[in-house]
């Protein structure tokens, strides 16, 4: 995830102060009308700036207080609309901004970076959903790289816990584009691990069909990218799955995409085999056949078919991703 470098409470000056500024009570004092001062004083007294990224439970307990509280009084919960600074990381590139960069050059360390990029997506997903959250609204400018290639997860807005219940059709949430395909249905759902799954395959076949789709493929991307309504995009993707699931009849490959070029090959084969991971869990209905408490294992299968993509030379790599997607 992104680092929280640093949070405060912002000095807003109000030009009268005798006025009933509502804006400033609502940014500068709790519900009980007191002023945020605490985290000031903190800041003061210690002389360095607060890396609440790095702070661990047991630095928290040694406060003498909450800084998000009053300084004085009852520790009462802050106002919902109290405003803070918040500075985190600053990670350049979108997960899509990323990927262009390395797809200018056609050596096989730029591939082997593209494919570090969408494990460390799936690997992102793992380790968040372990630690009891979903995050819920996966897209491009959400999945983030640095200069290293090292990707960062941000926004955290939608997100809830994994115990939390099902969401219910009135409360899906997402990137449109990217949600998958169970939830763009109008049937309620339960959000789980395994969408946060299949959000980052849509990332990362959005990502690669977007330059190699011909044909049928590149109408299913245009009713994606420019959704009329959910059961459009739905169907659309449901279609794109079906015309994917056909590249075991070698004849189609040539109207539907471009693999001229052997990264474009490798990279598509091992979407495919991905692809074929999510099919038979049962994308479609809502991954009904995964028992509860198991979306880990598809995850995990998902990392080690890039792995094998990852591990195998330049020689064999065409031809075991291939036989791997057709045996999935």
């Amino acid at each position: 995830m992104v680092d929280l470098l640093v949070y405060g409470v912002p000095k807003i000056e109000n030009e009268n102060e005798n006025e009933n500024d509502t804006t400033v009570v609502g940014r500068r004092q709790c519900s009980s009308g007191q002023s945020m001062t605490l985290i000031e004083t903190f800041y003061k007294s210690m002389n360095f700036t607060q890396h609440a990224g790095t702070s661990t439970q047991g630095d928290l307990e040694a406060m003498p207080r909450d800084p998000r509280q009053p300084e004085s009084g009852s520790q009462l919960d802050c106002d919902e609309k109290e405003h803070r600074d918040i500075v985190t990381a600053w990670v350049s590139a979108s997960f899509d901004e990323a990927i262009a960069s390395l797809r200018r050059s056609d050596s096989l360390d730029s591939l082997s970076t593209i494919f570090s990029i969408w494990q460390q997506a799936f690997s992102a997903i793992k380790a968040i959903t372990e630690r009891g959250i979903l995050h819920r609204d996966i897209s491009f400018r959400n999945i983030r790289c640095d200069d290293q290639y090292k990707l960062k997860v941000c926004d955290f807005d939608m997100a809830m816990s994994v115990d939390s219940g099902g969401t219910g059709a009135e409360d899906r949430t997402g990137t449109i584009a990217f949600m998958a395909v169970s939830a763009l249905s109008s049937v309620r759902y339960t959000h789980r691990p395994l969408h946060d799954c299949e959000s980052i395959f849509w990332l990362c076949a959005l990502e690669l069909l977007d330059r190699i789709g011909k044909g049928d493929i590149r109408e299913q991307l245009a009713d994606i990218w420019n959704p009329r309504r959910l059961a459009s995009v739905r169907h659309a993707k449901l279609s794109l799955f079906m015309t994917l699931l056909r590249f075991s009849e070698r004849g189609r490959l040539e109207g539907s995409v471009d693999l001229k070029k052997p990264k474009n090959s490798l990279l598509f084969f091992c979407l495919i085999a991905i692809m074929r991971e999510l099919v038979s869990n049962d994308f479609d209905d809502c991954y009904n056949i995964v028992e509860e408490g198991t979306d880990g294992v598809c995850i995990d299968r998902c990392i080690e078919i890039i792995q094998q993509a990852l591990d195998a030379d330049d020689q064999q790599v065409t031809k075991g991703i291939a036989e791997m997607s057709l045996s999935s």
